[in-house]
């Protein structure tokens, strides 16, 4: 390579990453293997491109490639020339992602999503749901439904050392399978109307599209935010019948976990303004549970061609929507479309920053406490991964049941805890 002080190459933002570094390392070998380069003059000596700043340029384009061909930072330029013309010392952005360096919060997006009147909305809805729930509890449907119990439930209840216990333990669970049924139809139909027309419901790239500044929970429709309260009021019910009303199923610790981390992902997502993700992911999980909480209700009625027919589409579901589907969301939406996206979550987990207003409060650099910033992006990644792993354990428990039907071992419900 020439060496030549009019020879000056530019790398800018809408230079791919690997023509970036191929200057960057050609930059950096001519710079300590050519001793021919005229001096700088003595003003521009104290702003050139050092070696160590060099290697630093490098890593960032490296980082660039990984995480996406527009670079990590594309709305500034990477402009190196030889001799101190239009030098930028690399992005504002810190790697590695662990933990970023001490920097001031962009003053352009200081703003919390969630509201007062968000939280009066989800106590009301939860306090509404529990009170439907009893009511159905306490109708005559339970022994309306009872009069259609199974073969296979008659026979669990003659065998059963205390059957007047196991009655009252079988009408619970039929009239909690029916609540989850209806509530869970309800909800994605809900659901399906309100994202039909969105354009993030066909088009995955619309996720992120015009993210942050653009998103705002409010800019096509109030019910796609309602519709995540209504979800967090639900799972917010559900958290406490669990801890105090429901039996206690096999699975009660990794039920809790769900629930609990279906509420913070929710809340999270209407604070930080994910709601498109927050609503695809909610919808998906709803259209699952109506198969599923339909085919236990038919499994302890008189109904089984009908409950086995609603269980493949359960198993189908669950296994396409959950298992297929919501990882491609994680790595595809979340990663591949957000090549050309400069955000600053992107590029770390946790961050010190120097100019936060408030104790509490969420900027582009994430949800900050005391100056200590946690990045949403990865947040909102680490509650999604939760819920995948949780899924791959429930689906060997139905990998389970299928084994128990073919074996002709019956079809109970294996979370179930009998006498």
């Amino acid at each position: 390579m020439e060496s030549s002080a009019d020879n000056q190459f530019m790398i800018t933002s809408t230079t791919t990453a690997n023509q970036g570094l191929q200057d960057l390392l050609n930059l950096s070998s001519s710079y300590e293997a050519s001793s021919s380069w005229p001096s700088p003059s003595a003003d521009a000596s104290s702003s050139f491109l050092t070696p160590n700043e060099t290697k630093h340029a490098i890593f960032y384009h490296i980082i660039d490639h990984v995480f996406g061909i527009q670079g990590s930072n594309n709305n500034h330029s990477y402009s190196y020339s030889r001799w101190n013309q239009n030098i930028t010392r690399g992005p504002p952005h810190s790697f590695p992602l662990i933990l970023g360096s001490e920097e001031a919060t962009p003053l352009s997006w200081r703003r919390i999503g969630w509201t007062l009147e968000d939280s009066c909305i989800v106590l009301f809805a939860a306090l509404v749901l529990f009170l439907l729930r009893f009511a159905l509890n306490k109708s005559s449907l339970k022994n309306f439904l009872c009069q259609y119990l199974s073969a296979s439930s008659l026979a669990r209840l003659k065998t059963s050392a205390n059957p007047e216990t196991f009655m009252k333990k079988l009408q619970q669970r039929v009239m909690e399978n029916v609540w989850f049924s209806l509530y869970y139809s309800a909800s994605a139909i809900f659901g399906i109307i309100i994202l039909y027309d969105a354009p993030w419901f066909w088009d995955l790239s619309h996720l992120v599209m015009g993210y942050p500044e653009e998103q705002t929970g409010y800019e096509i429709s109030s019910f796609a935010r309602l519709y995540l309260l209504l979800g967090a009021a639900f799972y917010f019910q559900a958290l406490f019948s669990l801890l105090f009303i429901d039996e206690r199923m096999k699975d009660f610790v990794e039920m809790l976990i769900h629930h609990i981390v279906t509420i913070v992902l929710i809340v999270w997502c209407v604070i930080s303004y994910y709601h498109r993700i927050g609503t695809l992911v909610l919808l998906l999980h709803d259209v699952v549970d109506v198969f599923l909480y339909i085919a236990k209700t038919l499994n302890h009625l008189k109904f089984e061609r009908t409950c086995e027919t609603v269980f493949v589409g359960f198993v189908l579901s669950f296994f396409v929507l959950r298992l297929i589907y919501l990882p491609y969301l994680i790595i595809h939406s979340l990663f591949y479309t957000f090549n050309s996206w400069d955000y600053p979550q992107r590029y770390y987990v946790f961050r010190y920053v120097t100019n936060v207003h408030d104790y509490f409060e969420i900027s582009s650099y994430g949800a900050c406490c005391l100056k200590y910033c946690v990045s949403s992006f990865w947040s909102l990644i680490a509650l999604l991964v939760v819920l995948v792993l949780l899924h791959i354990f429930w689906f060997s428990l139905v990998t389970k049941m299928i084994v128990n039907i073919v074996s002709g071992k019956g079809k109970q419900d294996i979370r179930e805890n009998d006498d």
